[in-house]
């Protein structure tokens, strides 16, 4: 059983299902174009199901629809201020102009905590060769947190949002902060400066897949293609990149 979200609607006498989907980005941006189209903001709300449990949980109402936190709040050791997944993975959001990966470590260790701490060693960019274009970054931890893979569609993200993000007129926006979870605790966080060059491929693919039509279920069908390699194959197959120190 895979995680899962789905947009309530409060009819005051009975709650009904309007949207189900495995991406919380894409659940929050369904809920923010019912909003827009004039619903009462107070009768739309998010939740998320456990993997582990099967159960239903509160995410919370408008005031996480536009994929914002409260950074005032972040405190490693405490909760995260904001929806997390929940099952084990790694999640790649855009919030406001700002790009940030969310490493959910159910159980996290002492030792792949520390190897976390010691920052990243390397990473990689790799471009999908298929109709919809995957954008797709393995970032290379010390052992035994290892590599971790994550991906981006940027059809699921606020349009504005992109147009923030992509926009270079100041200078390329080249830096991604990681979180890493333990359930809703927030265990670490370090903040990355990325090679300009991996930012601009990624800027590539951002605008390929916002030219390309494509449809959700395309999307997931051939990301799950790129299940059949490891981690380290797709990391060989794309552009690396060594950190600076």
């Amino acid at each position: 059983m895979g995680e899962s979200y789905r947009v309530v609607i409060d009819n005051g006498t009975k709650t009904t299902t309007y949207y189900q989907t495995e991406l919380l980005s894409l659940a929050i941006s369904e809920a923010r174009k019912l909003i827009q189209s004039g619903l009462d903001a107070s009768r739309v709300e998010l939740f998320g199901r456990s993997p582990v449990t099967g159960l239903w949980y509160s995410i919370g109402g408008t005031g996480h629809l536009d994929m914002k936190r409260d950074f005032t709040k972040l405190e490693v050791g405490k909760p995260f201020p904001g929806p997390v997944p929940m099952a084990e993975g790694v999640h790649m959001e855009l919030w406001d102009n700002s790009l940030n990966v969310l490493i959910q470590k159910p159980g996290l260790g002492r030792d792949e905590l520390r190897a976390f701490k010691k920052g990243l060693k390397r990473y990689a960019y790799l471009e999908s060769n298929t109709p919809a274009p995957i954008a797709y970054w393995i970032f290379d931890f010390a052992d035994p947190h290892g590599p971790v893979g994550c991906n981006f569609n940027a059809r699921v993200v606020i349009l504005e949002y992109l147009r923030t993000y992509l926009d270079t007129s100041d200078g390329i926006k080249n830096v991604v902060c990681f979180y890493l979870l333990d359930g809703q605790i927030l265990k670490a966080m370090r903040l990355v400066g990325l090679d300009p060059e991996a930012v601009n491929l990624f800027h590539e693919t951002i605008n390929k897949q916002l030219e390309t039509n494509y449809s959700q279920t395309d999307y997931d069908r051939y990301l799950a293609a790129l299940g059949d390699y490891t981690v380290q194959e797709l990391f060989q197959k794309g552009k690396a990149f060594h950190q600076r120190k």
